[in-house]
C-alpha cells in the first residue's frame, strides 16, 4: 500500500473549499498521514538506503472518512 506522510495539517492548502491533492491521492488508493512529526529522521534514513517500515493504527470511528492514528516507524539496519 502506498502512503504519503506530511508534517503539516493537510496535503492541500488550508483553509480550503476544494481538496485536489486529497482527490488525486485517494483516487489512487493512497493512504494520507497528516500532521506527523520527526519525518526528517525517516527521510535521512531513506537517503542512506536504510529500510523503513511504518505502521499507522487508527481509532475506529463510525461513518468517518479519516481518524487519528498512532503512527510508529521502524528503521532497519544498514
Amino acid at each position: 500500500m502506498r502512503t504519503v506522510a506530511i508534517d503539516a495539517l493537510s496535503v492541500d492548502p488550508t483553509p480550503a473549499e476544494e481538496f485536489p491533492a486529497h482527490a488525486i491521492l485517494c483516487g489512487a488508493h493512497v493512504v494520507i498521514g497528516e500532521n506527523l512529526r520527526n519525518l526528517d529522521v525517516l527521510a535521512e534514513a531513506q537517503e542512506r538506503g536504510r529500510p523503513i517500515e511504518v505502521s499507522m493504527f487508527p481509532i475506529r470511528l463510525a461513518a468517518a472518512d479519516g481518524a487519528p492514528v498512532r503512527a510508529v516507524a521502524r528503521i532497519g539496519e544498514d
